[in-house]
């Protein structure tokens, strides 16, 4: 991918498009203070734990984060040692990379060279994507074609093999499978028995010592989640899963279609289906972002730390682990302001995010109408300012992020009309306001 954009986000808009409905009634919820106390340990692997055992109460946390190739094109090893040991600081010991193999270009090893050779020094295992089309949204239901993207997954893994297994044994992990099945496209027998097929011949040419992940999602307003763990039931107990294999759902917080509250009954749904199949881990992937559908394309903004809190200790009840989307992206002090990494590693010491001041406000707000609403601003400093919230007609419109980079102090709007009003806020890591500037 050439531009910032997320594979969650794109799923979720082919999936608008090609339908719109209501949420059936999900199955109740078992207690909230059940905890499933799977080892969240691969069973294979003794060299590390995830959770530590001896302790009670121990705060839940992200294990491991995804990061997407294109992001990584021309980093050097000093770029790739600094994300992670950021990954290591955060208490992670998990990078899922990917895809090494992006639409009909040649699989990339160089880059998974560096990746693995760092990891190794810092003692974090990578799952590895192997290959991704972008027209997976398209034709990824037709049969010749799907068939044809698993072949030449077969082929990139054993690329990777050859060139990598034996001086990375342990640090090249296990394997991410990249098509994203969702909860309107894949209810058919003809869709279902596709979907087990295609995963089965990535699953047969797998070593047995190397497990597999995969990340689906859902959108509640396409269906409920008791039909789409029955969805779950019917299909997985097809599949060729080994002992370790992992399910890890997307939260969909982030990409606004889930809440933070109704996770747990769709999480509750993928236990139940997981628990079909011996052997297989149900993981988490919270969405660490915030995503702002516009008429010019979709806009990210990182989330508020309060926010991920929330949604880790939801899936946490459900889960023997936590990876996300995306901390080297949207958390990253070598992406966004320091801020964001100092308080979450504040938060896996002690369990609780720190206070942050309520930053200023701005001190004037102009606007412009002419081709749509152009609105300007000044702040007079950046003290505990993550960022702008921006509110079109009392709603919040956009988030406007502050990096080491940039620092905007200017939106247009291309379908402002002069009748819109508009206000702006200054907010922190954590989500919290300024008061309100009006345009």
């Amino acid at each position: 991918m050439k531009t910032l954009k997320l594979l969650t986000a794109i799923a979720f808009a082919a999936v608008l498009a090609a339908c719109c409905g209501t949420p059936g009634t999900d199955k109740p919820e078992p207690d909230p203070n059940q905890k499933d106390t799977t080892s969240t340990t691969h069973p294979k692997d003794t060299t590390t734990t995830p959770t530590d055992t001896t302790t009670t109460a121990k705060v839940p946390t992200i294990d491991g984060a995804f990061l997407q190739h294109w992001y990584t094109a021309y980093w050097d090893d000093a770029r790739w040692d600094s994300e992670m040991d950021v990954l290591k600081e955060a208490g992670m010991n998990y990078l899922i990379y990917t895809p090494i193999k992006d639409g009909d270009n040649a699989a990339d090893l160089a880059s998974l060279g560096k990746c693995l050779k760092s990891a190794k020094k810092y003692g974090i295992k990578v799952f590895v994507g192997p290959n991704y089309h972008s027209g997976w949204w398209e034709s990824g239901r037709n049969r010749t074609w799907l068939m044809a993207r698993m072949d030449e997954g077969k082929t990139v893994i054993s690329q990777i093999l050859n060139s990598y297994q034996a001086d990375y044994k342990g640090t090249l992990y296990g394997w991410y499978w990249d098509w994203e099945i969702d909860n309107l496209n894949w209810n058919t027998d003809n869709a279902k028995q596709l979907f087990v097929d295609a995963i089965n011949v990535i699953l047969d040419a797998l070593p047995a010592d190397m497990p597999l992940l995969f990340s689906p999602f859902a959108n509640p307003t396409l269906g409920s989640a008791a039909n789409y763990g029955k969805f779950w039931q019917d299909v997985l107990p097809k599949m060729h899963f080994r002992n370790g294999d992992i399910l890890a759902p997307q939260d969909c917080v982030g990409a606004s279609t889930m809440t933070v509250a109704n996770v747990k009954g769709w999480f509750y749904q993928y236990k139940e289906a997981v628990a079909t199949v011996e052997g297989l881990q149900l993981w988490g992937n919270v969405e660490t972002f915030e995503q702002f559908n516009l008429s010019d394309g979709s806009h990210f903004a990182s989330a508020p730390l309060t926010r991920i809190t929330q949604q880790i200790e939801a899936v946490d009840k459900f889960v023997t682990n936590i990876i996300c989307f995306a901390y080297p992206h949207y958390q990253s002090p070598n992406i966004v302001r320091a801020e964001h990494h100092a308080a979450y590693k504040e938060y896996v010491k002690n369990g609780t995010l720190p206070a942050c001041p309520t930053p200023k406000a701005v001190s004037s707000a102009t606007k412009e109408v002419g081709s749509g609403v152009t609105l300007t601003w000044i702040l007079p400093t950046k003290d505990n300012a993550d960022g702008y919230a921006i509110y079109k007609n009392s709603q919040l419109y956009i988030k406007l992020q502050i990096t080491p980079k940039q620092s905007p102090n200017s939106f247009q709007d291309k379908t402002g009309k002069a009748t819109d009003s508009y206000q702006i806020a200054v907010y922190n890591i954590l989500g919290e306001e300024s008061n309100k500037v009006a345009f």
